[in-house]
């Protein structure tokens, strides 16, 4: 999880060099974080931003519900911020979707619709973890299955289940 804190900080930073994301705050890189909701892996992903020093950072939850996405939104530009980083699939969607005028950097997204993956404003690391891997922790968790059924959506999985077949 550090390799992607580092990598979404990166992409951060990448962003945050392009033209036109200077707050007119000297020395101050204003930064807003949308979490999904309130766990433990999201607010480490936060204190990895945080770690960074450089930015003045404005956390918003969502709780969980999408309802939420439209108070999110507004606060998001009454700010004005240099960046959002959206972390998890929840903040990424609705951020995503929304903004398209500021630079915007995700983390912990397990997917995230096309709308969103071909905004040129968009970057991000995804949070996949590869078939093999899942497959090895069940079999320490449960020793000696002998078959794994998946129930999926081919629109958003077919890769996945397919890379798990090949091994």
């Amino acid at each position: 999880m550090r390799f992607l804190l580092r990598v979404a900080i990166a992409l951060l930073g990448a962003c945050l060099c392009l033209p036109g994301t200077a707050s007119g705050h000297p020395g101050a890189i204003d930064v807003v974080v949308v979490l999904s909701q309130d766990l433990a892996p999201y607010r480490a992903a936060v204190e990895g931003i945080r770690a960074d020093g450089s930015l003045r950072l404005t956390i918003l939850d969502l709780k969980g519900d999408v309802k939420e996405g439209a108070w999110i939104i507004r606060k998001i530009r009454s700010l004005k911020p240099d960046a959002v980083v959206s972390i998890g699939s929840l903040a990424t969607v609705i951020v995503g979707d929304e903004i398209h005028d500021i630079p915007v950097v995700f983390c912990m997204a397990t997917e995230t619709p096309e709308t969103v993956r071909a905004s040129s404003n968009v970057t991000g690391v995804y949070l996949r973890v590869a078939p093999d891997k899942q497959f090895e922790a069940l079999r320490r968790v449960i020793p000696g299955v002998a078959s794994i059924g998946v129930v999926y959506d081919t629109a958003h999985s077919s890769d996945l289940i397919a890379d798990a077949e090949a091994k």
